[in-house]
């Protein structure tokens, strides 16, 4: 194959992939997934978008290579020109065998050594094309990356636009960071992390009195999910009342609970995003998925306003800031704060996508089923292996809100999943109907 562009993986494909990149047992649990109905198109048609979609974006013709000290490279492939250059990421389903092919893609690792990390499953009968499933690893594409490949088919198939030109790629990134922007960028991020660690240094030490230790390593992760319209509700009212985003409200919601659990008067954690601040950018299907620490303390004699939106300024400094050297911040880390990735430090992690995340569909029968009562916690019998030991994911869909805990199977927060989704989200209703401290939701564990 044809090699086009190479040089260093960027600091988030390195951060991303420097744990365990070659891990084929569970490496295929990061794969991302969505579905595109094509409305019964013709197959070369379809062929041909996809064609399109792949030469646009290079992060999807991109492999990569680790050397002993686990430093990483990549090579970018020639765009292909024709349909026969991607014949060997595409499985042609027949007419109800979609959705298992394409969970038979998702379950397999990619080995991004040699392999191209996307996948496409197509749904077909007599010639036409009824959906196409997209599966690709995530250090490649990013969530918003995922809803930018599928809007780009979407257009490719209708022709209701040309597509921009490549922007933002991960070679692209690799040039913007050796930048006199670039290095500046990484030195303020620094600077942000060494300054929350600090502040956070004094509270980090141990897990919850009477409620165990930290999970030990093994076991899993294990998820429970919150489906709710009513909470989706309260989230905007609150968010209005105090005039910041319906993240915040989360947000904050999240590092109550935290305290609260680990009994302490404020909570770190690390909040993820998509560090997306251009136009180009939000084009663009790589990954640009970055991290940033943030510490929330409780309420207390301080107006409630303020609190709120200190958080909310704060939220947003990390978003600007969120693109770092990771050997940097593993310095900073190590000087600072070395237990910083601790559940009870800044290893709780929160995810929330935006409302407009979910304008791509997804595949049929990601959604689990949510049986039961408005606001009835669901417990998935659900294990990841490579799960995060601790991490709330907000997502918006239509009028509902889906808040996801993946927690440690072995750790407290696990054995109180339930509740401590119950509190977070009696604290967003908190926001949106009162401020007064002696309403203040108190944990169902104490």
């Amino acid at each position: 194959m044809t090699t086009g562009r190479t040089g260093r993986l960027n600091w988030l494909q390195q951060n991303w992939l420097r744990g365990d990149p070659d891990d084929a047992e569970t490496a295929h649990e990061n794969n991302v997934r969505g579905y595109l109905p094509t409305a019964d198109c013709e197959l070369p048609a379809l062929l041909t978008a996809l064609t399109t979609v792949v030469a646009r974006h290079e992060s999807l013709r991109t492999t990569v290579e680790f050397d002993v000290a686990g430093n990483g490279r990549q090579a970018v492939a020639e765009p292909p020109r024709s349909p026969a250059g991607i014949e060997h990421l595409v499985e042609l389903a027949a007419e109800g065998a979609g959705d298992e092919m394409a969970a038979n893609r998702w379950s397999r690792a990619f080995d991004l050594r040699s392999e191209w990390p996307v996948g496409f499953v197509v749904t077909q009968s007599a010639g036409r094309a009824a959906g196409v499933h997209l599966v690709v690893d995530h250090s490649a594409v990013d969530g918003w990356g995922l809803k930018v490949l599928i809007d780009d088919l979407r257009s490719a198939l209708t022709a209701e636009a040309s597509l921009p030109a490549p922007v933002t790629q991960p070679l692209d990134t690799v040039d913007w960071e050796d930048s006199a922007e670039g290095v500046k960028r990484s030195g303020l991020a620094v600077g942000y992390w060494r300054r929350q660690l600090r502040g956070f240094a004094d509270l980090q030490t141990g897990s919850a009195a009477g409620l165990g230790d930290l999970a030990p390593p093994g076991g899993g992760s294990g998820v429970h999910r919150l489906e709710s319209v009513r909470l989706q509700h309260a989230a905007e009212l609150a968010a209005a009342r105090f005039s910041v985003s319906g993240e915040t409200v989360f947000l904050c919601a999240y590092g109550w609970a935290l305290a609260s659990f680990h009994e302490k008067s404020r909570a770190g954690l690390m909040g993820l995003h998509f560090n997306r601040l251009t136009p180009a950018e939000l084009r663009s299907a790589a990954l640009r998925f970055t991290q940033s620490p943030l510490a929330i303390g409780l309420p207390g004699t301080d107006p409630i306003d303020g609190l709120v939106k200190r958080v909310h300024r704060e939220r947003l400094e990390s978003i600007f800031v969120g693109h770092a050297h990771p050997e940097a911040l593993d310095v900073v880390v190590a000087e600072t704060l070395p237990h910083a990735l601790a559940p009870d430090a800044f290893g709780a992690y929160f995810n929330y996508l935006r409302p407009d995340f979910t304008a791509s569909s997804p595949a049929p029968g990601d959604r689990p089923v949510m049986a039961g009562t408005e606001d009835e916690v669901i417990v998935e019998d659900l294990v990841l292996a490579r799960g995060a030991e601790l991490m709330l994911a907000v997502e918006f869909d239509g009028s509902v809100t889906n808040v996801r805990l993946t927690s440690a199977r072995q750790s407290a927060v696990h054995q109180h999943g339930s509740d401590f989704l119950r509190l977070l989200a009696a604290y967003v209703y908190w926001l949106a109907a009162g401020t007064s401290l002696s309403e203040f939701p108190r944990p169902a564990w104490r």
